[in-house]
């Protein structure tokens, strides 16, 4: 049972320090771990749903975002090699 929001905030660490950092896992992980904080604040199930399905969309626009960069730092990383 989660009882305070440091257990949260401590989770990355945790899932970097088991290798789960950025997988499918870790987002499975971190995305229930917000559903059952949200869940014990009172916050009605409908709502939950609609927040995860919100924070999943997140998410996948991060990871989009992330490839972008890594993308754009290899085409960098190939004009400074040939220059």
């Amino acid at each position: 049972m989660i009882e305070d929001d440091d257990f949260i905030v401590g989770s990355g660490d945790y899932l970097r320090d088991r290798g789960y950092l950025g997988s499918a896992k870790a987002r499975e992980i971190l995305l229930r771990l917000t559903a059952v904080s949200m869940e014990q604040q009172g916050i009605p199930q409908s709502e939950v749903a609609r927040l995860t399905i919100l924070q999943q969309s997140l998410l996948d626009e991060l990871d989009e975002l992330i490839d972008d960069a890594e993308g754009l730092a290899e085409l960098d990383q190939g004009k400074k090699v040939r220059n």
